[in-house]
C-alpha cells in the first residue's frame, strides 16, 4: 500500500488542470500528474503506474469514452472517474457500460466540487486497494477484515455466506457462526431483500447476455438486528472470478449509515414541514438569483396575483411591475442586489395577472452559504387595501384639517369682533358694575383664543414622519431675555424627533422665564445612561413643589394656558421620547429629557 495516491488528471483545458492539482495536491494526500490529450495519457500509463485516472469527456482526438475504453482493452483496472461538463443521459450511460468507476459533473463552487472529486478519487482507490487486497492473499485479508468497523462479508452466487467479518456483532448483535447459519431472505427486510434479489438476477441476466460485468453494485438495505429493530446499512458488493474468470461468489463491504438515515430523514420532515409552512403562508414567499430572476415562488402567487408559479419561474421580477412603474422597481432591485446599505422592508408597485395595478412589500434577506451571497430570498405581502385605507385616511385628514384651519379662522375672526364691541361698550359706559361684567368677558375671549391657538398646535404634532434633528440648531437662543444666559453644551447631538421638536426647547425657556421667578441661567446639556441619552434643561429659579412634578404636565394645569407642558410631553411621546421633573424646589427646576438606544446619534457616527 502506498502512503499517497497517484492520480493522472487529463483535460484540455490547461488552467483547470492547474488548479485540480493545486487544489487535490494541498487538500489531500496526493500526487497529481497532468496531460492535456488522451493520447499522450496512453503512453504515459504503459510506462507509469497510476492509482486512479481523472478524464474529461469531451476532448480533441480522443475523447474521454474512447480513452476510457482504451485503458480497460489494455487490461488495466485501475479507478477512472469521468469528471466533465456534459451531463446527457446517454454519456452517463456509455461511461458505466465502459466501466467507469466514477461519473463526475463539474459546476458550482470551485471548493465543492474539487472537495467531492477528491472524495470520489479517495473513494474509488480504496474500493479497489480493498478488492486487490482480497485477491493478494486470504491471510492479509482476513487480519484486515477482522479489525475493520465495516462488515465484510462473502457469498456463493446463491448468497449463502461463506465468510463475515466480526464486526457483524457489532452491527447486528449476533456472532459470525450466528449469521453464517442465517438465511439472507430471514435477516432483510422484505423491501431489501427484494432489492437485492432484484440486482442479483438483473446482474446474471447480463452476464448470460454477454454484457459487460460491473465492477461492484452500491444498495442500501435494512437489516434485522438480534433485538427484533432494524439498523439501516450501505452494500457495496463486487463478483469474485474463479479459473476462466467465471463468477464463483461475491464479496461485499457493509456500512451502518443508519445515524445517515436518521439525518436524510429528519431533513426530509423538516423540507416538508417547511414546504408546508410556505406553501399554506397568505402570504407570497419567493426566492430569486443574484440576477433578479425567480427561482422558487410559493403557489400562493395564485391567489395573491393571478400568476401560476410555474409561469414566472425564471423570468425577472420586473415581470410582475406595471411598465410605468419599471424605472421606480428596477433601481430597488439593484439596490438589494448591490447590497446598497441594510435589507429593510420596502414597497414596490407590482400588476396583477387581470391587469389591476397592487402594492407588495418586500421583506428580503440574503441566500448564501459560507457568507457568499448566492440570491436573495424573503417575502411579498399584498398592501394594496392598506394602501387604499392609508390614502383615504390621508384625505380624511386634509379635508379635517382644512375644515379645521377654516373654522378657526371664522371663530378668531368673531372673537375679534366681539372684542372690539367690548371696547366699545367700556368706552361708552361709566358703571363700576357693568365694567367688571365687560372686563370678564374680555379675559373669557382672550382665553377662548388661547385654546383655539392651542387646537392649531396639536393639530401639527404627529403630521409630519420624525427626523434627525441637530439638538444645537434648535435652541431657543433668540428668544431668551436679556437677564437670563442660556448656556448649552449639545453640540453634535442628533436626536430622531418630531419635527416640532423646537417648541419642545421653547416651551421649556418659556416655562423657566414665566415661572421660575427669579430665573438668571439655564444650562442645556447631556449625559448617557446605560444605552440611553438623557438631555437636561435646568434653571436656577424657585422649583417646582414635590406633589406638581407630574402634574404640571397635565392639560389645564398652571397659571398661564396650561397647555406648554402638556404640548412638551405629547410631542416627545411620539418618538418614544420621555421627560421628567428631578429638580429640587427652591433651588431650580431640572428637566431630564430621556431618548431610547436608536434614537440618537453624534455626529462623528453619521
Amino acid at each position: 500500500m502506498h502512503d499517497f495516491i497517484r492520480v493522472l488528471y487529463v483535460d484540455d483545458e490547461p488552467v483547470l488542470l492547474e488548479i485540480g492539482k493545486t487544489f487535490l495536491e494541498k487538500v489531500n494526500n496526493f500526487s497529481v500528474d497532468t496531460l492535456t490529450s488522451a493520447t499522450e495519457a496512453l503512453t504515459c500509463i504503459s510506462t507509469k503506474q497510476y492509482d486512479v485516472i481523472i478524464s474529461d469527456y469531451q476532448m480533441p482526438g480522443m475523447d474521454g469514452i474512447e480513452f476510457l475504453q482504451k485503458v480497460r482493452e489494455s487490461g488495466s483496472n485501475v479507478p477512472f472517474i469521468l469528471f466533465t461538463g456534459k451531463g446527457r443521459e446517454e454519456v452517463v450511460i456509455e461511461a458505466i457500460n465502459n466501466g467507469v468507476d466514477f461519473y463526475l459533473q463539474k459546476g458550482g463552487q470551485p471548493k465543492a466540487m474539487f472537495a467531492e472529486l477528491a472524495h470520489k478519487v479517495s473513494q474509488a482507490v480504496q474500493r479497489r486497494r480493498a478488492e486487490m487486497s482480497l485477491f493478494e492473499s486470504e491471510r492479509r485479508y482476513r487480519l484486515l477484515a477482522e479489525h475493520v468497523r465495516d462488515v465484510i462479508m462473502i457469498a456463493d452466487m446463491d448468497m449463502r455466506l461463506t465468510y463475515i467479518s466480526p464486526s457483524v456483532t457489532a452491527l447486528r448483535g449476533v456472532t459470525p457462526e450466528e449469521a453464517l447459519n442465517e438465511s439472507i431472505e430471514g435477516v432483510m427486510t422484505s423491501e431489501s431483500y427484494q432489492k437485492l434479489m432484484k440486482q442479483r438476477d438483473a446482474g446474471i441476466r447480463k452476464m448470460q447476455s454477454g454484457g459487460p460485468i460491473d465492477d461492484f453494485h452500491l444498495q442500501e438495505l435494512e437489516f434485522y438486528k438480534s433485538d427484533g429493530s432494524t439498523v439501516w446499512t450501505e452494500m457495496v458488493i463486487s463478483l469474485i472470478f474463479g479459473p476462466g474468470k467465471r463468477p464463483v461468489g461475491v464479496v461485499g463491504v457493509i456500512r451502518d449509515i443508519s445515524e445517515r438515515k436518521k439525518a436524510q430523514e429528519a431533513l426530509s420532515e423538516s423540507e416538508e414541514r417547511f414546504r408546508a409552512i410556505v406553501e399554506t403562508s397568505p402570504d407570497m414567499i419567493w426566492e430569486i438569483d443574484m440576477q433578479g430572476n425567480f427561482r422558487y415562488v410559493s403557489p400562493q402567487i395564485l391567489t395573491v396575483m393571478g400568476y401560476p408559479a410555474e409561469a414566472v419561474i425564471g423570468k425577472s421580477v420586473l415581470c410582475l411591475v406595471p411598465e410605468e412603474k419599471f424605472a421606480v422597481a428596477k433601481q430597488a432591485l439593484m439596490r438589494c442586489i448591490n447590497l446598497e446599505g441594510p435589507l429593510v422592508p420596502f414597497e414596490v408597485p407590482a400588476r396583477h395577472w387581470d391587469g389591476h395595478d397592487m402594492f407588495l412589500e418586500i421583506r428580503p434577506s440574503i441566500a448564501g452559504t459560507d457568507g457568499i451571497p448566492a440570491g436573495f430570498r424573503g417575502m411579498a405581502v399584498d398592501i394594496t387595501e392598506r394602501r387604499k385605507e392609508e390614502e383615504a385616511l390621508r384625505h380624511a385628514n386634509r379635508q379635517l384639517g382644512l375644515l379645521s384651519r377654516m373654522t378657526r379662522h371664522d371663530i378668531l375672526n368673531n372673537l375679534s369682533i366681539a372684542s372690539g364691541f367690548m371696547e366699545v361698550a367700556k368706552m361708552n359706559t361709566g358703571n363700576p358694575e357693568l365694567l367688571r361684567c365687560l372686563e370678564g368677558t374680555d379675559s373669557a375671549i382672550i382665553n377662548i383664543e388661547s385654546q383655539i391657538e392651542f387646537t392649531r398646535i396639536y393639530e401639527d404634532i404627529g403630521a409630519h414622519d420624525p427626523q434627525w434633528i441637530g439638538l444645537a440648531t434648535i435652541m431657543p437662543r433668540d428668544y431668551v431675555p436679556a437677564t437670563v444666559t442660556l448656556t448649552d453644551d449639545v453640540e453634535g447631538v442628533v436626536v430622531f424627533a418630531d419635527p416640532m421638536l423646537e417648541k419642545v426647547f421653547f416651551s421649556l425657556l418659556d416655562n423657566s422665564v414665566r415661572h421660575g421667578q427669579r430665573v438668571t441661567e439655564i444650562r442645556v446639556s447631556y449625559h448617557q445612561s446605560g444605552m440611553d441619552l438623557v438631555v437636561v434643561w435646568e434653571d436656577n429659579g424657585v422649583g417646582i413643589a414635590p406633589d406638581e412634578k407630574e402634574r404640571i404636565f397635565e392639560w389645564g394645569f398652571g397659571k398661564n394656558t396650561g397647555f406648554g407642558l402638556f404640548l412638551v410631553r405629547e410631542i416627545l411621546s411620539l418618538s418614544g421620547i420621555a421627560i421628567t421633573e428631578t429638580g429640587e424646589e427652591g433651588t431650580g427646576t431640572r428637566f431630564e429629557i430621556v431618548v431610547p438606544d436608536g434614537g440618537y446619534r453624534f455626529m462623528d457616527e453619521s
